[in-house]
């Protein structure tokens, strides 16, 4: 879905919510780098009309860093701006290790927003006592349509961090 702006409830000077739904890998979202509550780490799109949603895709930051990678969330929709939020995946689970696209399905739901509440995300292991959240890039399906086909940026990744690790060598 191309027609849809973000917003979260917390965010990084320069790396607010709408980079994740930039198409661009090398951005993300990112909640403020010296840590905040957990109640403000939440990412919400907005969709420009009701939409029949039954998926999901997100991609974690895909530098050298893990750090406010998504392990566990709560999504909601809610099908108009006054609208209760409905719950529609309880304790969802990603993997906060990987940089590669992660999909998640649900039951096909009606929404005009979508918020994605962050429950539990990697730590910095140098300020293990801070958390944080990010996404580089989010999607959401729309029920019927044809979902693109998901590029592996594995490969180039783990040639990027070889090149890295041949730099600091040197």
């Amino acid at each position: 879905i191309e027609r849809m702006e973000a917003t979260a409830g917390d965010a990084q000077p320069g790396e607010g919510a709408d980079k994740a739904i930039d198409n661009d890998v090398n951005t993300m979202w990112h909640t403020d780098w010296y840590g905040s509550e957990r109640d403000k780490h939440y990412f919400i799109v907005i969709l420009d009309e009701l939409t029949n949603i039954n998926g999901l895709r997100i991609l974690n930051r895909q530098n050298h860093q893990h750090n406010g990678s998504i392990a566990k969330f709560d999504l909601y929709v809610r099908v108009a701006n006054d609208a209760e939020w409905e719950l529609i995946v309880d304790d969802g689970e990603l993997d906060k290790t990987s940089k590669e696209w992660q999909t998640v399905d649900f039951d096909e739901t009606d929404a005009l927003q979508v918020k994605l509440v962050v429950l539990d995300s990697a730590e910095d292991p140098n300020q293990a006592s801070l958390l944080f959240a990010s996404i580089a890039e989010f999607r959401l399906y729309e029920t019927g349509k044809e979902v693109e086909p998901v590029a592996d940026y594995a490969a180039v990744n783990a040639a990027i961090e070889a090149a890295n690790r041949l730099n600091k060598d040197n």
